[in-house]
């Protein structure tokens, strides 16, 4: 992912709770070990087998600030 966009000072901080990780690594790990219950189950991220993840348009509105609820 750096080499797609830019992280903040803050995202690049050591996690606190896995020793060596970045917190944007976390964070994107996160995604799938908390699958039932947050970014893919709110509709904002979709699953592409053997890519990833891809944001979706309400994700995006999620991140603008409009902030839709499930």
């Amino acid at each position: 992912m750096p080499a797609f966009m830019n992280f903040a000072d803050d995202d690049n901080e050591l996690s606190g709770t896995r020793p060596g990780e970045t917190l944007w690594h976390q964070q994107v790990r996160n995604i799938k070990s908390h699958h039932d219950n947050g970014a893919l189950q709110n509709g904002y991220l979709v699953h592409v087998p053997r890519t990833g993840y891809r944001i979706t348009e309400r994700g995006r509105q999620h991140l603008r600030g409009k902030n839709l609820h499930p």
